[in-house]
């Protein structure tokens, strides 16, 4: 993996998400919350808020 690819990896396994008590992505997914990281990832790619 190298480029952008690897830089989200990262983040998807590190980066605290507020919105979710700062759990990682990761964790999320692990717990069948994949639906719910893809709605909070589409929201602030549209400009909203964490």
């Amino acid at each position: 993996m190298g480029g952008v690819g690897a830089a989200g990896f990262r983040l998807y396994r590190s980066q605290p998400l507020p919105s979710f008590g700062d759990q990682t992505a990761e964790a999320l997914v692990r717990e069948g919350c994949a639906d719910a990281v893809r709605r909070y990832l589409d929201r602030i790619a549209t400009g909203g808020y964490a």
